[in-house]
């Protein structure tokens, strides 16, 4: 595993959102699930820090493209969003010539700045409620649809539905796909 400044910001931030949501030892507690808002370097750290996996699905990528995360305590129902704001990366500019970072490369400053900067300037905590019938919340699939065209399984109401029937997300939009055949 490499340790680029993601990895480094990953592993802060989960460890500050396991201490904000009550959380000493995720991997041994399971009561951990972590929102992820982008599929960078900082979500493997996020995920291995907290032991919070895609497969068990108490990881969960919503795609909206920030270095963002939410914590949420199953057991107590307490949740923070924590997210980078948006003065870091200035803040850093600004000091990469100074005495205390010297002129490394922009990716060791980044990576020194991260392990050393005290939570309150590097993150934006804020505490919030997880709105269930957004998310997939159950380990299993709780549905299974046949898409009408293709007739592959779509799992957890990921597909559009018609009076014709269910759809699938590249059936739906070829065009908007992440493939072609």
């Amino acid at each position: 595993m490499h340790t680029c400044a993601g990895m480094v910001l990953g592993i802060r931030m989960a460890i500050l959102g396991c201490r904000l949501v009550g959380i000493s030892e995720p991997r041994v507690e399971k009561v951990l699930k972590v929102y992820v808002e982008m599929d960078r370097c900082f979500t493997d750290a996020v995920g291995f820090l907290t032991g919070c996996s895609l497969g068990k699905r108490s990881l969960q990528h919503i795609d909206y493209g920030k270095p963002a995360a939410t914590f949420h305590n199953t057991a107590s129902e307490m949740a923070y969003r924590i997210a980078v704001p948006p003065d870091l990366r200035a803040y850093m500019e600004s000091e990469k010539n100074g005495p205390r970072y010297g002129s490394g490369s922009k990716a060791d400053l980044q990576k020194l700045a991260y392990c050393e900067l005290p939570d309150y300037m590097m993150f934006r905590a804020e505490r919030v409620k997880i709105n269930r019938e957004l998310i997939a919340t159950s380990e299993k699939a709780v549905t299974r649809e046949l898409c009408r065209i293709c007739r592959e399984e779509i799992n957890d109401r990921k597909g559009f539905f018609t009076e014709a029937g269910c759809m699938c997300k590249h059936c739906e939009n070829p065009s908007n796909s992440y493939y072609t055949v």
